[in-house]
């Protein structure tokens, strides 16, 4: 579900969940974005490039969370240890495998995000009138494909006003609606 309506749902903003864990006190999800990576190649001494399209970058985004009561923070001691683990301990003789978290929020599901990895587990931060605030750092978890993708674009798509509506009916443009109101005002004119 794409991007959940804000105005008829907005309780769903407020919460990330992660490993089936809800997120404590109020959450942001912020700094996201799908970007796309371009190789651009410029032509010796004209205006414009070429590019090839090299692929998707992963998506990098913050989680910030505000709390104000003592069972947020408890709460919070325990999400928090989702997106932490170490390396250099040992579970029953071997290191852990590194594993990304199931990740559910709608601006996150909007642009595809489904599983994350951490970056940076910030600090609880004092933020004044009874408030605390910690932030996450995630970036998301996708390994690549099978199928190389990489291309260049071949032409355009036609992002133009449509010259015809439904039926063939011809579409006219503000300009021409305006040029046959001045015919028609030359033509009382000389009438007259």
């Amino acid at each position: 579900m794409p991007y959940a309506d804000p105005f008829a749902l907005p309780e769903l903003y407020d919460i990330v969940v992660i490993a089936g864990v809800a997120s404590p006190g109020v959450a942001k999800v912020s700094r996201g974005g799908r970007k796309y990576k371009w190789d651009k190649k410029d032509g010796p001494g004209t205006a414009g490039a070429n590019v090839t399209f090299r692929g998707i970058d992963l998506c990098e985004f913050s989680i910030e969370l505000t709390m104000w009561n003592s069972e947020q923070l408890a709460a919070w001691d325990v999400w928090r240890d989702l997106w932490q683990w170490d390396p250099t301990k040992k579970v029953k003789g071997k290191t852990p495998k590194i594993q990304p978290v199931d990740i559910m929020h709608p601006i996150l599901d909007g642009l595809g995000v489904h599983w994350a990895m951490p970056v940076e587990v910030g600090q609880l931060e004092y933020q004044g009138g009874g408030k605390w605030t910690a932030t996450i750092s995630a970036m998301e978890y996708k390994p690549p494909g099978k199928k190389n993708v990489t291309g260049s674009p071949s032409g355009t798509q036609n992002t133009t006003a449509p010259t015809t509506a439904a039926g063939g009916t011809p579409v006219k443009s503000a300009a021409d609606e305006r040029d046959e109101q001045i015919v028609a005002l030359l033509a009382q004119a000389k009438a007259a």
